[in-house]
């Protein structure tokens, strides 16, 4: 009779496929990375704005509240991902004349993109640092209405 799998194993494997089954993701890559669940996962908000403007800025996610920091040049912090997926942090940003928002850290965006999430933000919305070496993935604000279901201040 052949050796049983641990039971950790069978429960990897077969979460491993629901998840790509629910969200038609590549399984090759999902098991590549597996094992970057335990690793951190590092986000940088540099501050684009010019030299005179502070950026404040206010993130948090379901569990942590991060406070409100005053960005002159840049600011980050850093966390380890939820194995299961679902990790996110949004921010609001503060500038002269100016309130948004942004989802900084979204797992399903995000998880397989950067280990070291650098973003740059200006009036226009934040852009993300690529492999190439240019913030040249650049996202919308996020929609003002969703405030009402997300309060950052």
């Amino acid at each position: 009779m052949p050796p049983l799998l641990p039971i950790t194993t069978v429960i990897v494997t077969l979460a491993l496929f629901i998840f790509k089954y629910l969200n038609n993701v590549d399984i090759g890559a999902i098991c590549a990375t597996t094992m970057k669940t335990s690793a951190t996962t590092y986000v940088e908000i540099n501050n684009n704005l010019p030299a005179e403007i502070t950026l404040k800025v206010h993130c948090k996610s379901k569990d942590d509240d991060l406070g409100i920091c005053d960005i002159t040049q840049f600011w980050g912090f850093s966390f380890t991902p939820n194995f299961f997926g679902g990790t996110l942090f949004f921010c609001s940003f503060t500038l002269p004349g100016q309130f948004e928002w942004f989802d900084i850290y979204n797992q399903t965006r995000d998880f397989f993109y950067c280990n070291d999430c650098i973003w740059t933000i200006s009036r226009d919305g934040p852009c993300l640092l690529t492999n190439y070496g240019d913030f040249d993935s650049c996202y919308s604000w996020n929609p003002s209405t969703q405030l009402i279901t997300k309060p950052l201040m």
